[in-house]
């Protein structure tokens, strides 16, 4: 199972704020959608910010994975999450815990730019 989701940054700001969030996934979190991070990858391409990457996957226990990817022209991030095995119900369950979590990490820190930098 296979899903995208895109999240606008509007605004004067929305580049910042696209680019504040990105850096919160290079940090890297333990968990998403209840399963443990087993790996980061940073795929390669033009930075977003200096110290930055095209593109962050995160691999999880279960065999899903979760790719974030900036927009080089607008503020906006594109998220694939791809979940595997089990069935489909399932699936949708897992997909909707992952995306769950994403939108929490995108819109908290979307706020918590303003206060924390």
């Amino acid at each position: 199972m296979n899903t995208t989701h895109s999240y606008m940054f509007e605004g004067v700001d929305g580049m910042r704020e696209m680019q504040y969030v990105m850096k919160m996934f290079r940090f890297g979190f333990k968990t998403i959608g209840r399963s443990e991070v087993m790996n980061i990858l940073e795929h390669g391409g033009k930075p977003v910010e200096p110290q930055g990457c095209r593109t962050i996957e995160y691999l999880l226990a279960d065999g899903s994975s979760v790719v974030i990817q900036p927009s080089d022209t607008e503020p906006k991030i594109t998220v694939s999450i791809s979940v595997s095995g089990g069935n489909p119900d399932n699936a949708d369950a897992v997909e909707k815990r992952v995306s769950e979590d994403i939108e929490n990490i995108i819109y908290i820190d979307q706020r918590a730019a303003y206060c924390c930098e």
